[in-house]
C-alpha cells in the first residue's frame, strides 16, 4: 500500500504516512466476478415471459355463454329485453293452465282448501284470461249503469293501458282472496258458536259492550275447529244444479246465462254443485265455472246457483245442510 499524497511505501495497516502525515487510504476492493453461467441458460433478467395461449378464446367463449343464458331467460319470459319498457312478458301469471272440465276445476279448488294453500286455490280461477276477455262496452250496456263498486274486482277496462290491466288483474285476485277470507271468518264462528255466525251471516255488526265481550269473541275464533275440518274435507260427488233448483233449468235462466257468457267472452259458463263431507256432515259447495279455449276455470265462489237457493252472499258458495234443508242431503 502506498501513500496517495507522496507515494511513500507504507507498512500494512498503517493509518498515516510517516513522511507527509496524510491519512492512509486502503486500496479499493476489486469486485468478485459472478460465477460463470452455462452458455445454454440465458441470464435471469433475460428469461422470456411465457404468454398464456388461448386467453382470448376463453374470454370469447365465456361471453358467448352469458349471452346464450340471457336469450334463454328472455324466451322463458323471466327477463325482458334490454331497454324494454313494457315488462308484461316478465310477469308471473296468476291463473293456472286450466282444467279439462268444470268439475276438475272445482275439485282442484277443494284440494287447495284442504291443504290450506291459498296460491293454489287462486290459480284455479280465471284471472288474466277473464280480464282480457270481458266485453266492457257490452257489460256497461247490460247493467244499464256505471257501478263503481264493480270496478273494484277488475271487471271493466276503461283506459286500455298496460298499467290498468295490471291493476285489474290484481283487483280480481284480491276480490277472490277476500271471499276466501270471509268464508274462513264466518265459518270459524259457525263451527264454534253458531249465534255469532247467525248474527254475522248477513253482515250484521257484532257489538262489544264490555271488554269481556271482546275476549269472548276472540276466544270463539281461536278455539274454532273449522281449519281442521277443512283439512279433513272430502269430495263425495257432483249434483246436477237442476236437481237442486228447478228454476236453474228454465228457459229464462239459460238465456240469462248465455247473455252473461257473451259478456265474459267465454266458450261456456255454468254453475257446478259438489257434495262434500265437512266435519262429519254433508255440505254443498257451489261454484260458477267458465271455459276459455277449451280449458275450464273457476269464476266465482258466490255462484248463481247459491243465490237461486236463497243462500246469503256471505256464505261464498259453501252451504251447510242445516241452512239449505234440501231433501237431496242425507
Amino acid at each position: 500500500m502506498t501513500c496517495s499524497h507522496c507515494g511513500l511505501e507504507l507498512i500494512e495497516n498503517a493509518k498515516f504516512c510517516p513522511r507527509c502525515g496524510a491519512p492512509a487510504t486502503p486500496p479499493p476492493k476489486t469486485p468478485t466476478p459472478p460465477p460463470a453461467q452455462d452458455a445454454s441458460t440465458p441470464p435471469a433478467c433475460q428469461v422470456p415471459v411465457r404468454k398464456k395461449k388461448g386467453s382470448a378464446t376463453v374470454c370469447f367463449a365465456l361471453l358467448s355463454l352469458i349471452l346464450a343464458v340471457v336469450l334463454v331467460l328472455q324466451n322463458l319470459g323471466i327477463i325482458g329485453l334490454i331497454g324494454e319498457t313494457d315488462r308484461s312478458s316478465a310477469r308471473m301469471r296468476m291463473e293456472g293452465a286450466g282444467y279439462a272440465s268444470a268439475e276438475e276445476a272445482v275439485e282442484a279448488y277443494i284440494n287447495a282448501l284442504k291443504q290450506g294453500d291459498v296460491p293454489a286455490a287462486l290459480s284455479t280461477f280465471a284471472i288474466e284470461t277473464y280480464v282480457d276477455s270481458y266485453d266492457t262496452q257490452a257489460g256497461l250496456f247490460y247493467t244499464g249503469a256505471w257501478l263503481p263498486a264493480v270496478s273494484s274486482d277488475g271487471t271493466y277496462e276503461l283506459l286500455g293501458s298496460d298499467y290498468e290491466r295490471q291493476l285489474r288483474c290484481f283487483s280480481r285476485q284480491a276480490s277472490i282472496t277476500q271471499k276466501l277470507y270471509g268464508q274462513l271468518i264466518n265459518y270459524s264462528a259457525y263451527f264454534q258458536e253458531e249465534k255469532i255466525f247467525l248474527n254475522n251471516e248477513n253482515g250484521t255488526p257484532v257489538a262489544f259492550r264490555e271488554e269481556e265481550d271482546v275476549k269472548e269473541f276472540l276466544r270463539v275464533y281461536r278455539e274454532s275447529s273449522f281449519g281442521k275440518a277443512l283439512a279433513e274435507m272430502e269430495l263425495k260427488d257432483f249434483v246436477d244444479p237442476k236437481d237442486l233448483c228447478e228454476a236453474y233449468g228454465s228457459e229464462a235462466h239459460l238465456k240469462n246465462m248465455s247473455e252473461r257468457g257473451q259478456l265474459f267472452g267465454c266458450d261456456e259458463y255454468k254453475s257446478v254443485a259438489a257434495r262434500i263431507s265437512l266435519n262429519g256432515e254433508t255440505w254443498l259447495l257451489t261454484m260458477d265455472c267458465i271455459c276459455y279455449g277449451g280449458r275450464w276455470y273457476n269464476l266465482s265462489q258466490s255462484s248463481v246457483l247459491s243465490n237461486m237457493l236463497g243462500a246469503s252472499v256471505y256464505l261464498y258458495g259453501l252451504i251447510p245442510y242445516s241452512i239449505t234443508g234440501n231433501s237431496l242431503f242425507p
